[in-house]
C-alpha cells in the first residue's frame, strides 16, 4: 500500500497550521513591541492562570495539556518577569498557586486584543458553521485518543 503525502494527513495539516499561527502571533507581538519577550506558549499559560483568580500550578498543567517539568520552566520564567507570583499552598510541600501581578494583568490586557487579531484572520473566510463542523471533529479525535 502507498503511503499518503503529508499533505493528505490531517494531524500534519494541523501541526502546520498551529506552527504557522504562532509565528504570526510572535511576529505580530514583536512588531507591537520589540522589547517584548513573551512566546506563544508562554502566552497560553499567563492566560490560562488570568482566567481564575487563583491556580495551581497541577491544574495550570492539566488545562493546558503541557507536561508538568515545562509548566515549571514557564512558571519559572513568568515569575522571574513580574507577570504572577507563585506561593506555596498551606498544607501541602508540593503545590504552588499562581495569581496575576499588576504587570500580568497590564501584559493581558495589551495581548489579548492581538490574540483575538490572530485568531480572526486565521478564521477569516470560513464560514461559522463550517467552524463548528471543524470543531466538533476536533472535539470527536480528542476523545477517540483519549
Amino acid at each position: 500500500m502507498k503511503d499518503l503525502i503529508l499533505e493528505d494527513v490531517y494531524i500534519y495539516l494541523l501541526e502546520r497550521t498551529i506552527r504557522q499561527i504562532k509565528k504570526r502571533f510572535n511576529a505580530k507581538l514583536k512588531a507591537l513591541n520589540p522589547d517584548l519577550s513573551i512566546t506563544s506558549d508562554q502566552w497560553v499559560i499567563l492566560k490560562r492562570i488570568s482566567e481564575r483568580d487563583t491556580i495551581t500550578q497541577r491544574d495550570v498543567a492539566q488545562i493546558t495539556f503541557k507536561d508538568p517539568a515545562s509548566i515549571t520552566r514557564t512558571i519559572d520564567l513568568l515569575e522571574r518577569k513580574g507577570w504572577i507570583v507563585r506561593e506555596a499552598v498551606q498544607g501541602d510541600r508540593r503545590a504552588y498557586q499562581l495569581t496575576m501581578t499588576k504587570a500580568g494583568w497590564k501584559l493581558v490586557e495589551i495581548i489579548t486584543p492581538l490574540a483575538q487579531e490572530v485568531r480572526e484572520e486565521g478564521l477569516a473566510g470560513i464560514p461559522k458553521k463550517d467552524f463548528a463542523v471543524l470543531k466538533k471533529t476536533l472535539n470527536k479525535m480528542y476523545e477517540n485518543v483519549s
